[in-house]
């Protein structure tokens, strides 16, 4: 895996919320780092803990 050169990453900022339900979230910042490092699936753990991907 390369490594990932964080000022090139992606940073989103704000909410795909609608408006009113947007406002807490509009300071929100993300940076795309699975995209930055070529990522094509997702790994994460359900609510027994079992390892899944997406």
């Amino acid at each position: 895996m390369p490594k990932v050169e964080l000022s090139k990453v992606d940073v989103r900022t704000g909410s795909s919320y609608p408006a009113p339900f947007d406002e807490p979230c509009l300071s929100r910042r993300s940076e795309r780092l699975s995209d930055a490092g070529g990522l094509t699936q997702s790994v994460f753990t359900d609510k027994s803990g079992t390892l899944r991907s997406k």
